[in-house]
């Protein structure tokens, strides 16, 4: 019976922390306008970044599964599959 008990009470303390957490109580500090610009910045880029990774994920389970190609493979235009010289740079007279 006393185990019972103990087991009903997580959930009621769990509750009433949320809540006290949820009450404005005065805070005596300063915040610079900036930091939210700052906090908006961290959010996006690592949401974006996040993107990155779950299609590079994505590609590498449906390579595995034989669905598609592996994200690695060679491109035509990847770099060094050129036939092309790259240009050099002269510096001086040319002749």
């Amino acid at each position: 019976m006393r185990r019972d008990l103990g087991r009903a009470a997580v959930p009621t303390l769990v509750a009433l922390a949320g809540l006290w957490l949820l009450v404005p109580t005065r805070a005596y500090a300063y915040v610079h306008p900036g930091y939210g610009t700052l906090i908006w910045q961290a959010l996006l880029s690592a949401g974006i970044g996040a993107l990155f990774v779950r299609r590079r994920a994505v590609a590498i389970l449906l390579s595995k599964l034989g669905i598609r190609r592996p994200p690695h493979a060679v491109h035509a235009s990847a770099p060094g599959t050129s036939k092309w010289k790259p240009a050099t740079l002269c510096i001086g007279r040319q002749g």
